[in-house]
């Protein structure tokens, strides 16, 4: 924990986005906070975790829609956990809780969204192997100042989590690649799909806490 709490002071990309009077720094708290309801609830599976996880859910698709991947991410390993750990129902139930709380919103969100749409300069840039690439290096290696050491620390992060994963065990393997690669790959799928490709760095914050942690 002291060791990622320190990283993360140093991020240069945590460090400008923080400073923001925006949904950032929010919005990478609560995505934490609710992968560490998620496992508390994994842990003692009570009332108390469960009503902390379904309400740090609510809170973090309120703070900006795009925790929806994150979130799905999570609801993945808990539906791919469920056949060895029994108890993992609870957090699939808390995560749909914590949708449904959010449900409301969901009427404004669409309407947004459709006047957003007919702005074409508003979905920019297009995404491209090196935008992908540019994305990845800075989450992972945004410790650093100088671009080349972004991208060569992004890297050396990239081959220790390739390596951490294969050492894992199942539940393990599930956790990081859930943290990290899900939800990158949800945002790529999304965007591509549906030619949304407004995938802006800030807007991915929340990977870099995730990222320092592990």
């Amino acid at each position: 924990g002291l060791w990622a709490a320190s990283i993360l002071a140093i991020m240069p990309l945590h460090v400008y986005y923080s400073r923001d009077i925006r949904m950032y720094s929010l919005q990478a708290f609560l995505i934490v906070f609710c992968w560490f309801a998620f496992l508390k609830l994994e842990e003692k599976a009570n009332a108390t975790w469960f009503c902390i996880l379904a309400g740090s859910t609510a809170l973090a698709l309120y703070t900006h829609y795009f925790c929806v991947f994150p979130l799905t991410a999570m609801g993945i390993c808990s539906l791919l956990l469920l056949k060895s750990r029994k108890k993992m129902y609870l957090n699939t139930l808390a995560l749909i809780t914590g949708v449904v709380l959010y449900c409301p919103w969901l009427i404004r969100l669409l309407n947004a969204t459709q006047y957003m749409m007919k702005d074409s300069d508003f979905f920019s840039p297009p995404i491209t192997l090196k935008y992908m690439l540019k994305i990845g290096a800075l989450i992972l290696g945004s410790y650093s100042a100088n671009k080349q050491l972004i991208i060569l620390s992004g890297l050396v992060i990239m081959v220790l989590f390739i390596i951490a994963t294969l050492k894992a065990d199942f539940a393990n393997r599930v956790y990081l690649i859930g943290m990290t690669v899900l939800p990158i790959g949800l945002i790529y799928l999304v965007g591509a799909l549906l030619d949304y490709n407004y995938l802006i760095v800030r807007y991915v914050t929340f990977m870099v806490p995730l990222s320092s942690i592990i």
